[in-house]
């Protein structure tokens, strides 16, 4: 039995420990022995860590913050003589860059979960520095990889494997009704969902913005819940008070099950000035939820105007608004898109079809052609 380690920058709740854990079990089935290792402390009250712990992986922190380079640099080291894999597949920045310099000479796949324009210089220079060092780079999306290979930034063999979506992760805990009365919603409001980080690239305040502009466009009566935490959620709170939107907007936090949020609203939105992929709005379709998005080169690879939801041109209210109100405007043919989304995601993104992917390039960066 082959061991892979999953190296992680965080296991806090998110995209990465869901996806990961998503498709796991699949290859614990196909004889790869599967441990996990973040770099950072691991945060014993999140979903995530008690979700891995019940299926019993293994998993295994460092406890170093972000500032921690040196330390961060000799603890991988160490872990990675401990637990000898045969194989490392990394995820996030710091465990991106950092894991190449410690590794010796066990084989080392990356994933870019976003594009590169999420990348800060000093992430960037550490990209092209270790760049060599990595046997193969995998992006969820085209636009992911383009982002990183068409101007010659990086020069690593590059596969698109897209992340997947567990229907059966996506539970609601609470009816409809009943989410919306905790959250002091009536049944007749129009709600808007919002998920993900309260940070600059979701792309908030155009969201903001398209929603001084409803009224004129005949609805006054929207409510928005932001489902998801981040360091621009004070900012935002004084944003909405500033435009005089207390009463609509609801600010949540990190809300979990977040399948409460998606099959209590009208609609989600996805307002995001770039991404990686888009990994909410897949989640909303499997619950049923209609999505109006903003256009990027990512989401376009899924999703198309019209056929499964709403475009809109990203950073632009006007856009957005229009967008919103095509949305909310026929009830029934939001309802198809969202069905229609719904059956995409079972065709393309079941973790059973993207284990399978893995599981092939983890053979075939190993010179292995056959199971385990």
């Amino acid at each position: 039995m082959k061991r892979i380690l999953f190296i992680t920058t965080s296991f806090e709740n998110g995209a990465i420990p869901n996806v990961l854990l998503d498709l796991a079990p699949f290859w614990r089935d196909w004889g790869w022995d599967c441990q996990f290792l973040a770099l950072e402390p691991l945060p014993e009250d999140h979903g995530s860590v008690r979700r891995c712990r019940a299926l019993g992986f293994p998993l295994h922190s460092l406890n170093v913050g972000p500032k921690a380079v040196f330390g961060a640099l000799l603890g991988l080291r160490k872990a990675i003589r401990e637990l000898k894999p045969d194989l490392i597949s990394t995820h996030l920045g710091r465990a991106d860059i950092y894991t190449p310099w410690v590794k010796g000479k066990v084989l080392q796949i990356t994933t870019h979960h976003s594009v590169k324009q999420n990348a800060g210089r000093l992430t960037k220079a550490g990209y092209r520095l270790s760049d060599r060092r990595v046997a193969v780079r995998t992006g969820v999306s085209q636009a992911c990889n383009d982002s990183f290979l068409l101007d010659g930034f990086l020069r690593t063999p590059h596969s698109v494997i897209y992340n997947p979506v567990d229907p059966a992760r996506l539970v609601p805990h609470l009816t409809r009704a009943a989410f919306r009365q905790a959250q002091g919603l009536t049944e007749d409001d129009r709600v808007l969902a919002v998920v993900g980080r309260l940070i600059p690239a979701k792309g908030h305040e155009f969201l903001l913005q398209a929603l001084k502009l409803l009224p004129s466009k005949g609805y006054s009566d929207l409510k928005v819940v932001f489902a998801g935490e981040g360091p621009l959620r004070a900012e935002l709170e004084a944003r909405v008070a500033a435009l005089g939107l207390t009463d609509s907007v609801r600010f949540l936090g990190a809300y979990v099950p977040v399948a409460d949020v998606y099959q209590a609203a009208d609609a989600l939105v996805f307002p995001s000035l770039w991404e990686g992929m888009g990994l909410v709005i897949l989640e909303a379709w499997c619950l049923g939820c209609p999505v109006a998005a903003s256009a990027l080169p990512a989401v376009k690879e899924f999703m198309v105007d019209g056929e499964n939801g709403v475009l809109f041109e990203p950073a632009d209210a006007e856009a957005l608004a229009a967008a919103l109100v095509r949305l909310l405007e026929d009830k029934a043919q939001a309802k198809v898109w969202a069905q229609r989304g719904r059956a995409l995601v079972a065709e393309r993104f079941s973790p059973l079809g993207i284990a399978k992917q893995y599981s092939d390039l983890f053979h075939t960066v190993l010179g292995d052609t056959g199971q385990p």
